[in-house]
């Protein structure tokens, strides 16, 4: 019960045990199972994204279109410059975004919802600007970094690792005093304006990192793929523990809740949920999940 996220994995752990045994035989297997993680990579680190913004005390409805604007940004600079300055070009867009939505919202003291619902708009209208329809192609020697079966560990334990490492920082510690209590962090010396604007710039360096593997995974750009996956990185928040008021929870618990909403889309596609019936049951085992969660916070308190 200490541990927010423990609906979620048991969930994530009862669902690749159906998959594996029920649905799809040798799901387990280490190609299906590095493919399966590889898929879930962009939704991981956009959900982390918003995990930090929101337990700063914000939310970013921005985050799907800064996604988009981010992977636009790569896959433009491909055709022209070399992949390393492209990829670093992409994600200075992200971090760019994240700081114009940062500076909305804790130095112009914008509305988190109101603030980021515009920027979305801003960037997405961008985006459509550098890239009006889906065009363009991630280089050869790009795509071939994902070959390795065992590559999509190693995002993963560098995002866990690192919130693990960061867990025991004091610019971490500050974060949950700003998200948790923002009046006594306030009094007590915090500088709660550079914290909630340091959280966007991160969520946005997040994102970016999200862009690059959905390209490793499509290979070419979209001006429209980042948008629909805003929902998603939200669920996936709340499913891994971490409260919308802010100052609970935290990333580890995020990358479950990721997983657990990746999984279960995969569930549906094996089952043949028709196409018209599967957005109803996500919503319905999504529900469930978030009452669950919200059943073990509620007892944890």
């Amino acid at each position: 019960m200490r541990l927010p996220y423990y609906t979620p994995v048991l969930l994530l752990t009862g669902l690749l045990l159906v998959l594996s045994e029920a649905l799809v035989p040798g799901f387990l297997e280490p190609v299906n199972l590095s493919r399966f993680l590889f898929s879930a990579l962009p939704m991981i680190f956009l959900a982390a994204g918003q995990t930090l913004v929101i337990l700063g005390g914000g939310i970013d409805l921005s985050l799907g279109s800064l996604l988009t604007l981010a992977s636009v940004t790569m896959v433009v600079l491909f055709e022209k410059v070399d992949p390393v300055i492209a990829t670093l070009g992409g994600v200075a867009a992200g971090a760019v975004g994240g700081a114009i939505n940062g500076l909305s919202v804790a130095y112009l003291r914008l509305q988190p919802l109101v603030a980021t619902f515009a920027t979305s708009f801003l960037f997405g209208g961008v985006s459509l600007w550098l890239l009006p329809q889906p065009r363009g192609t991630v280089p050869q020697e790009v795509r071939e970094l994902a070959d390795p079966l065992w590559f999509p560990l190693i995002p993963l334990l560098l995002l866990f690792g690192g919130w693990v490492l960061l867990r025991h920082t004091p610019r971490i510690t500050l974060l949950y005093a700003a998200g948790g209590q923002a009046r006594s962090a306030y009094a007590s010396g915090v500088q709660v304006t550079k914290v909630r604007f340091g959280s966007y710039v991160g969520a946005g360096l997040l994102a970016a990192l999200g862009a690059f593997f959905l390209l490793l995974e499509t290979g070419t750009g979209d001006p429209l793929v980042g948008q629909p996956m805003l929902l998603g990185s939200i669920t996936a928040v709340v499913l891994g523990g971490t409260r919308l008021s802010g100052g609970v929870g935290g990333i580890e618990g995020t990358i479950f809740g990721a997983l657990l909403l990746v999984l279960f889309r995969n569930l549906v596609f094996f089952l043949g949920v028709p196409s018209d019936l599967q957005v109803l049951a996500e919503g319905i085992v999504v529900l469930l999940a978030l009452a669950a969660s919200g059943y073990a916070l509620r007892r944890e308190a």
